[in-house]
């Protein structure tokens, strides 16, 4: 029969031939990637106490977190450390679960339960699972010139659009932003203006948060219709900021606020995470491939 086969050479063609497309076939669609996919075992329990000493954190939360996740057979160790203000527990997972995510909703349930018991003042335990996966890019946004003031904010709204288009990319499994700066309005009042208009920081708050008018001024019901009624008028740029009137003094003259105050949109001080690429600021989005996908394949889609 091999004989016949070999000695055949438009049937040993046409087989070489289909070997070789099968081949290309498989290459082209068998899934590649630059890490390889794990089973997470890790996760990190965290619950915020703002204000309470690591003694309080220990008493008042990380044991409490510690005794509820104990119940559950699927948990191998604990390792907790309470520091001032913070609690973080770390559990670990029995080596034979092949299937990772029914504990993790497990212990999800668990925390759910146990939230109601912790202190007033204390946040809701919060469970991070991602702890082993390797990311498949990671982009860094930075200025081209060092020695240029940097605008944070610009680079944190590129890096916003970028992770957007990464999101709506097919076989993107996940996209996280890193230093990204908090946008705020920053109002800095003259004291001596105040003073001489008789206008506190409360009084000027409270005006401030009376003109922005963001929830419904209420409804119109009748047999055939119901509608919402909004006012219009809320804060939505520095210029509608700058004019809202803080008071009327006794000649009638209005006064708003650029009148008293600088108006400036700044970044959020202290940060809350800061990103570094060659020791200069960057805002970095990190990205990863669902698994089974081709790296080549996804990268150019």
């Amino acid at each position: 029969m091999m004989a016949n086969v070999i000695g055949n050479i438009r049937l040993l063609i046409l087989a070489t031939a289909l070997i070789l497309v099968a081949g290309l076939s498989a290459i082209q669609t068998l899934p590649r990637a630059e890490d390889p996919k794990l089973t997470n075992r890790w996760a990190n329990v965290t619950t915020s106490y703002p204000g309470a000493s690591a003694e309080r954190v220990e008493a008042l939360v990380t044991e409490k977190v510690e005794t509820a996740l104990r119940q559950l057979a699927d948990i191998t160790q604990i390792d907790s450390i309470s520091r001032p203000g913070l609690s973080v527990v770390t559990v670990e997972l029995h080596d034979d679960l092949k299937e990772t995510e029914p504990s993790w909703s497990k212990i999800r349930d668990e925390l759910s339960e146990v939230a109601p018991s912790l202190p007033n003042g204390a946040a809701p335990p919060t469970l991070n699972t991602d702890l082993s996966d390797a990311f498949t890019y990671i982009l860094a946004l930075q200025w081209k010139n060092p020695d240029a003031q940097q605008d944070l904010l610009a680079l944190g709204r590129y890096a916003k659009d970028i992770a957007r288009q990464f999101r709506n990319l097919s076989g993107t499994d996940y996209v996280k932003e890193y230093g990204l700066p908090i946008e705020e309005l920053l109002v800095e009042i003259d004291p001596f203006k105040a003073s001489s208009a008789g206008i506190t920081a409360g009084s000027l708050s409270q005006a401030i948060a009376g003109a922005d008018a963001k929830g419904a001024a209420g409804e119109i019901i009748n047999s055939d219709i119901r509608m919402q009624v909004e006012l219009r008028g809320e804060i939505d740029s520095l210029h509608r900021l700058r004019d809202v009137p803080v008071r009327v003094n006794a000649d009638g003259h209005q006064i708003r606020l650029s009148d008293i105050a600088s108006v400036q949109l700044t970044e959020l001080s202290p940060y809350k995470e800061h990103a570094l690429h060659n020791g200069q600021a960057a805002i970095l989005v990190a990205v990863r491939m669902q698994s089974g996908q081709n790296i080549e394949r996804w990268t150019f889609c």
